[in-house]
């Protein structure tokens, strides 16, 4: 699966704190099972991952600071935006230090973490 995020968080990793996005940014991530998020070459280890969770990643864009709280939704058949109806399937959750030098280091492999929209129902509160 190809994922769509959003998110005004920093675009510049030479200087962290000077360079969120004033205007929404967006990626194209690829979906990582849990089980593959936890084994390498990526740095996951077991028990890192909840069921409530999933993994995304790609080798040339992520996710970073400021992010977090952003949609992830179903991307569209060229992965350059949503797909049509907008389904969001998570919201961006966390990272490792290390997630934003993805595109720096090929080396790095740290799938960014994506809380699960089931898992937010089900904890839902009922009145």
């Amino acid at each position: 699966h190809r994922y769509w995020s959003l998110g005004w968080g920093i675009y510049n990793i030479t200087d962290y704190y000077s360079y969120y996005s004033n205007v929404p940014l967006s990626t194209t991530l690829n979906y990582v099972t849990n089980a593959d998020c936890m084994s390498p070459p990526f740095i996951w280890q077991e028990g890192d991952i909840t069921d409530s969770m999933m993994c995304a990643i790609d080798e040339d864009s992520s996710a970073c600071f400021g992010d977090s709280g952003g949609p992830l939704v179903l991307a569209n058949v060229n992965g350059d935006g949503p797909a049509q109806p907008v389904v969001q399937v998570g919201i961006v959750s966390w990272g490792d230090n290390s997630t934003c030098f993805c595109c720096i280091v090929k080396s790095i492999h740290v799938p960014f973490i994506v809380t699960h929209i089931t898992s937010i129902n089900r904890l839902s509160c009922v009145s």
